[in-house]
């Protein structure tokens, strides 16, 4: 693959080769400290304005067409991560540097033999990172990361790093969606080790339910873990989990220590259902999100649109852009065309939503970088600013 790449390239080898150098500064962990000051130097573009490290794509793996697994290079810099945690990533998608938050779903192992770790970024309808990732992305693509955070499973991290013997109770893993992702990371890391354990995997049918295998390999090898994957959609039997639906997966529920990973609402109701049945407030640990923006719940009521830098706020919505909004309050932002050609208006929105007045696209609530002068606020919107 490298050759016939190097034969299309043609007169353009020395380039290749300076490619191939920049690579091996960022990558390679014993010189990378040396030489990424310098490679920010010299490409000062690939810094991604300090935001991140920069990663790289290794390999892409389709689980089917709506989840696709990552493995990831690390920064020779990257401090790694324990399993459970989550990886900021951001990617330039047309000239948007676009931010998303992504579990870590391989092994620790993964990254401490080869400096590398996995994530697995699930479709989602309208979701322009996740679309992007999904149908168009390629190996060896550059993106920025920040250092592992999050610590949804730092109960079982303490126990692993306590030398003794820990009489630990049985654990429970209820996982919807992308979900399954820092739990898969978990369990393959053997964090679980010398637990009963329960993971109950939550899918619309069985082509959805992803690390499959890989968890049926544990229930097969190891005695004390079940694997119960429950479908919703799959058969015209199939209901919603529930709390009745736990009890009869896990007879001594109200044992466990419960880690719970999934939208918003799957994490609220799997929440109720298990205080429901005697396991205490202390014992539940949970991981939510919601990734998907409902555009029914938009309204054209009033906008307020808060310049964090300024400390102002825009309180009306007339059709107009947050450029004109911050032009109304006095602020000066930079702007040239005004018709979102030149991106010299890009600013960073850090949470709400915008919809482009050219396309009519809603944008993600996450932080992100936009054009001010054809981004028009929806609801609540924070610009750096």
């Amino acid at each position: 693959m490298k050759s016939q790449f190097k034969a299309q390239q043609g007169g353009k080898q020395n380039k290749g080769n300076t490619t191939s150098w920049i690579q091996e500064a960022l990558f390679n962990r014993s010189i990378g400290s040396y030489f990424n000051p310098i490679v920010k130097g010299v490409l000062p573009a690939w810094d991604l304005a300090g935001r991140g490290q920069l990663a790289r794509v290794v390999e892409i793996q389709k689980h089917n067409d709506n989840a696709t697994t990552l493995r990831i290079q690390a920064p020779a810099n990257w401090t790694g991560f324990v399993p459970g945690q989550y990886v900021t990533c951001e990617f330039e998608i047309d000239g948007v540097r676009r931010k998303r938050n992504y579990s870590i779903s391989s092994p620790a192992s993964l990254f401490e033999k080869l400096g590398q770790f996995e994530i697995c970024v699930h479709r989602v309808e309208g979701g322009v990172v996740s679309n992007f990732v999904n149908d168009g992305l390629r190996r060896d693509t550059l993106f920025a990361i920040s250092e592992a955070q999050g610590e949804f499973a730092a109960e079982l991290q303490t126990h692993s790093l306590n030398g003794e013997s820990v009489q630990r109770k049985p654990l429970l893993f209820l996982a919807a969606g992308s979900g399954i992702t820092p739990i898969r990371s978990i369990l393959s890391s053997g964090q679980h080790a010398d637990s009963e354990t329960y993971l109950v995997y939550n899918a619309a049918n069985q082509e959805s339910l992803v690390f499959s295998s890989s968890f049926k390999s544990l229930d097969e090898n190891q005695e004390h873990f079940y694997f119960i994957p429950h479908t919703t959609r799959e058969q015209a039997s199939d209901k919603r989990l529930d709390a009745e639906g736990i009890k009869a997966l896990c007879q001594h529920v109200e044992a466990c220590e419960v880690f719970i990973c999934g939208s918003n609402s799957f994490t609220q109701s799997m929440m109720d259902a298990v205080v429901s049945l005697g396991v205490k407030e202390e014992a539940i640990h949970f991981e939510s999100f919601d990734s998907a923006v409902n555009a029914s719940a938009l309204t054209k009521e009033e906008s307020h649109v808060h310049f964090v830098h300024s400390g102002k706020t825009a309180n009306d919505n007339k059709a107009i852009s947050v450029l004109e909004q911050a032009e109304n309050l006095s602020l000066n932002p930079k702007n040239a065309c005004r018709m979102g050609v030149c991106h010299s208006c890009t600013c960073t929105k850090k949470s709400g939503v915008v919809r482009n007045m050219l396309t009519g696209e809603l944008s993600s609530p996450d932080e992100e970088e936009i054009r001010i002068c054809i981004s028009q606020a929806v609801g609540d919107v924070e610009i750096e600013l």
